[in-house]
Formats: structure tokens, C-alpha cells, sequence
């Protein structure tokens, strides 16, 4: 079973907003997995490790 996560709220631009939920969308993704993608690809791409 997973653990449940805590909220974190997150302001952002619309325009940014916008185009996270489109992202979401085209990937069959909710927003919260599709910005969780988009950061783990960042982390992966700088090759950062926590």
C-alpha cells in the first residue's frame, strides 16, 4: 500500500496552468501526476539525486 502524501499547494501562472493541464490531457495524466513527471524529468536531467 502507498503512503499518502501530504497537499502542497502550488501558485502558479495561468499561462503555466494552462499548459500543465494540457499536458495532463494529452497523457492521460491527472495534473498532480503530470507535474510530478515534468519534475522528475527535470531532477533527471540535471542529475540530481534526493
Amino acid at each position: 500500500m502507498s503512503k499518502q502524501q501530504k497537499p502542497f499547494p502550488v501558485r502558479m501562472d495561468a499561462e503555466v496552468k494552462q499548459w500543465v493541464e494540457a499536458q495532463a490531457k494529452a497523457n492521460a495524466r491527472s495534473m498532480n501526476a503530470e507535474i510530478n513527471r515534468l519534475l522528475k524529468s527535470a531532477m533527471k536531467a540535471t542529475g540530481k539525486k534526493f
